[in-house]
């Protein structure tokens, strides 16, 4: 029944009633893991009073990463950047990092090797 009716709807009707169930859906999840992991949400930071350039440079994690070189990494460092995805693997620490969701339901292989890898990040990173 409900499948028939959602056929029948115009396609941009459609398009925003599944784009706010899944944002609902992600809002409910990001909230959860801010909580387990003691983090706050994006929503509620102040960005500007963390901010301490005026140069924001966005680490991808495409191959091309690799072939930045130590003069480039030092201005980088000199600057806010921001991590994203699988950032961690690499010995640069970002000022900001941010990763997409990586739900077990909807990725469990990719959950489990960005569980694994943050795990052996963290503890490579203890002070001893």
């Amino acid at each position: 029944m409900l499948n028939s009716l959602a056929k029948r709807l115009p396609h941009p009707l459609l398009y925003r009633l599944y784009h706010h169930k899944r944002l609902r859906e992600e809002s409910a999840r990001e909230a959860k893991a801010a909580v387990l992991g003691g983090l706050p949400l994006l929503e509620t930071l102040n960005l500007p009073s963390l901010r301490t350039s005026d140069t924001l440079f966005v680490l991808g994690s495409a191959w091309s990463i690799n072939s930045i070189s130590d003069k480039r990494w030092q201005i980088i460092a000199r600057h806010d950047s921001v991590g994203i995805n699988f950032w961690p693997v690499h010995p640069f620490l970002p000022r900001f990092y941010h990763f997409e969701s990586i739900a077990f339901e909807n990725q469990p292989i990719m959950f489990q090797a960005f569980q694994q890898m943050a795990q052996r990040k963290s503890e490579a990173t203890q002070v001893r």
